[in-house]
């Protein structure tokens, strides 16, 4: 069931520019090495295994979105949260296989946070190019990502007299 908040703000939309200027390329790379997210989705329990790459922007600028929509494509999203006193959050996401193989090939040299994300997307990318249907290498793609995505605290943030390096 779609949730009410999430509604679809803008149709899918192509970018308008066919080249990107260096500091245009540099800009994308760091709102997705800041505000975004690269990984893949897995199937729902009860369904058949199938997977699908993604790239996501959240922020509460849609302006900032409707920028890199017009740089490089894809879906704008709002949710929405009327009972509070929060924000609309906007989210941009791109979900092929094609647009997400190219958007991680232009930007790959200047990611630096999300750049072991990048790069084991785009080998899963590759691997499912040539359609090896072993659930257990997509699992093992999906499993690295989690890994690297994952949120909260971790031992090695802190040095060994608790000051955060």
């Amino acid at each position: 069931m779609p949730n009410p908040a999430m509604e679809r703000l803008t149709k899918d939309s192509s970018p308008e520019q066919t080249s990107l200027a260096p500091e245009e390329l540099g800009y994308i790379a760091g709102v997705i090495d800041g505000e975004g997210t690269i990984g893949l989705r897995g199937s729902i329990k009860g369904r058949p295994h199938w997977y699908c790459p993604h790239i996501m922007i959240g922020n509460s600028n849609l302006e900032m979105l409707k920028f890199i929509q017009k740089l490089i494509g894809g879906r704008i999203y709002t949710r929405k949260f009327p009972d509070t006193n929060n924000k609309n959050c906007y989210t941009i996401n791109w979900q092929s296989i094609a647009d997400v193989d190219r958007i991680l090939r232009l930007i790959l040299p200047l990611l630096i946070v999300k750049r072991p994300q990048a790069e084991l997307l785009l080998a899963w990318c590759e691997v499912h190019d040539v359609h090896i249907s072993d659930t257990d290498i997509h699992a093992f793609f999906k499993e690295g990502l989690n890994k690297l995505n994952k949120k909260g605290r971790t031992d090695d943030a802190q040095s060994s007299d608790g000051q955060t390096e």
